[in-house]
């Protein structure tokens, strides 16, 4: 076990608080206000169709997300799933992430979990650093905690700060990686540093700065 050097009182602390399950925020936040100055900027939802009909993978991820969030349109799943599929099909990796959300959440297509999770891998691999952590996330809840570290690993790398709060839990636990209290602290600190809560409540516990 490396990194070894913290008094068993803390140590029964940072246990503590690491009970509960990961943090996973929703992939796709409320993002309505930059939706509407994208549609603004790309110069109007007529003007993005026609960029989108062209083949303009950019059109389509804002078009997407002008549908989803009713934002400058009406607000329709079934509508940012088209778009986002024209986008998926081109190989635009934020559209493959939006496109794998509503697969996995059943808005506007029906629920398909074998076809988000393909979704998330096409765009992950791609460097999608959201996607990344879609993918760890999903193999951790399925036990795969090797391949959950290693996602993980990728996003947190990137600046992923959920990312490296769930990965510094895995380091603690020795969860999918070697027992590393060092690495654990390390990453915590990293994620405190780009406003993680969570890992600034663990830090602040700990009698630690950040």
């Amino acid at each position: 076990m490396r990194g070894a050097k913290i008094p068993a009182l803390l140590l029964a602390l940072f246990l503590s608080v690491l009970a509960a399950l990961p943090a996973y925020p929703a992939m796709i936040g409320d993002a309505s206000d930059v939706i509407r100055w994208q549609v603004e900027e790309g110069g109007g939802l007529q003007a993005l169709t026609a960029k989108a009909l062209s083949g303009d993978t950019e059109a389509m991820y804002i078009l997407g997300g002008a549908c989803y969030f009713g934002a400058a349109t009406e607000q329709s799943y079934s509508e940012a799933a088209k778009w986002w599929k024209m986008g998926a099909d081109l190989n635009d990796a934020n559209s493959m992430l939006s496109l794998a959300t509503l697969y996995d959440e059943g808005l506007g297509v029906p629920p398909n979990d074998a076809l988000a999770l393909m979704l998330y891998h096409r765009a992950a691999e791609m460097g999608q650093v959201e996607a990344q952590f879609a993918v760890g996330w999903k193999a951790e809840i399925s036990g795969n905690y090797e391949e959950a570290a290693k996602w993980y690993r990728n996003a947190a790398n990137r600046g992923h700060v959920t990312s490296q709060y769930n990965l510094a839990r895995f380091y603690v636990m020795g969860r999918g990686v070697a027992q590393d209290f060092n690495e654990a602290l390390r990453l915590f600190t990293s994620a405190a540093q780009g406003g993680h809560e969570r890992s600034q409540e663990i830090l602040t516990k700990l009698g630690r700065t950040w």
